[in-house]
């Protein structure tokens, strides 16, 4: 242990003196203060799209949402779900919503669980408000069908349900065109009065996915390198892998955890240390991964040759910068082949798919590097 703490202290000051790994730290570190002028940009609203079929209750619905404004959140209706999709992955949208076509009967039948399709763009933080909106639209609209169906269920004659139900239908109209425009109040208690500002989006979790992938690929480049030169010639084939899986992962734990702090800066504490800690499992892992393979291909060079393709095809087929699967579902298949995709997965509802491609990617690594220790040798390069 204390022979394996030199070497983390030697790896350590070997980093410290690379220029461009300082750089690539420093970056990360004061991506808070580029995302906070990006806040201090132009400020608007939120775009959201949405679908509606032409049914009353729906139509009421999507009323209730295009009239929405001096918010955060601005809504577009789009003629179909496709179209819908396509805004979304264009990002002309931050998040569409298409309501089912059959909208009414489902919430005349009480089943209107899942009645809404939802579609998110992957930087968005907005899908949560977005939601609360929608469904306050669709309970405005529905409220005086269900209030006259809660009437027919009291012993009251007719008339008396037809008169009480005009009542508490002109109280809500009342309530809706008073100054705050809803049930509450609010009274600004000290500074200038503003319009609603939004912290622009930045595709920060898929940005930081591609720094690891690449900080990882350099440090297998630098394994070789050291190799090369004989650094791991003297050491027993057990210390040989592990110094050099050591010199491979700790560069990334670095660089996952200088991430912490712009996470936390855009998403909060808890869900900042919840992508921080997912991107040090995405990133171990891929470490691990690379260096097993590292045991087995004898050219730095194909190595070197194989990462423009890799982060190109991560930047155009995983879900960085935008999701090309909402316009083509058959590139979910190519995605599994690009490492960010199972980070990413995480804040798409498929956490699932997430943590089981990374465990199964670290699994293969370590496989790898233990036929590497069976063999008796790592090869040289």
């Amino acid at each position: 242990m204390a022979r394996w703490m030199v070497w983390l202290a030697i790896c350590t000051k070997r980093l410290l003196l690379r220029k461009g790994f300082l750089l690539l730290l420093l970056s990360i570190l004061l991506l808070p203060l580029g995302l906070h002028f990006l806040e201090r940009g132009p400020r608007g609203q939120a775009a959201m799209g949405f679908t509606a079929p032409k049914d009353a209750f729906a139509e009421a619905a999507a009323q209730q949402l295009l009239k929405k404004g001096g918010g955060p959140l601005s809504f577009i209706r789009y003629e179909s779900e496709e179209a819908l999709k396509g805004a979304v992955a264009r990002r002309e949208v931050e998040a569409g919503f298409a309501l089912d076509q059959e909208l009414e009967v489902l919430w005349e039948k009480e089943r209107g669980r899942g009645s809404v399709r939802g579609y998110t763009s992957p930087a968005t933080t907005l899908e949560g408000l977005a939601s609360d909106a929608v469904y306050s639209a669709l309970l405005t609209a529905y409220a005086p069908r269900l209030l006259e169906q809660q009437l027919a269920r009291t012993t009251w004659s007719v008339a008396e349900q037809k008169r009480y139900g005009q009542k508490i239908i002109g109280r809500m109209a009342a309530l809706n065109q008073e100054e705050s425009g809803s049930l509450f109040r609010f009274e600004r208690l000290e500074g200038p009065l503003e319009k609603p500002s939004l912290r622009r989006l930045f595709p920060l979790q898929g940005f930081l996915a591609i720094l690891v992938l690449l900080t990882a690929w350099i440090t297998l480049l630098q394994w070789y390198v050291d190799e090369a030169r004989g650094i791991y010639g003297a050491a027993s084939l057990t210390i040989r892998l592990r110094d050099g899986l050591t010199s491979c992962l700790w560069p990334i734990v670095l660089v996952s955890l200088a991430s912490f702090g712009p996470l936390i800066w855009q998403f909060g504490a808890q869900e900042g240390l919840k992508s921080g800690l997912l991107l040090l499992f995405y990133g171990l892992s891929l470490g691990v991964f690379l260096f097993g393979a590292g045991q087995f291909l004898k050219s730095p060079e194909l190595l070197a040759a194989l990462l423009p393709i890799l982060l190109m095809g991560s930047l155009l087929v995983s879900p960085v910068l935008w999701d090309p699967a909402l316009r083509i579902p058959s590139v979910r298949v190519v995605q599994g082949l690009f490492f960010p995709t199972y980070y990413l997965a995480f804040f798409e509802g498929r956490a699932l798919y997430g943590a089981s491609g990374l465990l199964i990617v670290g699994g293969l690594g370590g496989i790898l590097i233990g036929l590497a220790y069976e063999r008796g040798f790592v090869p040289k390069r």
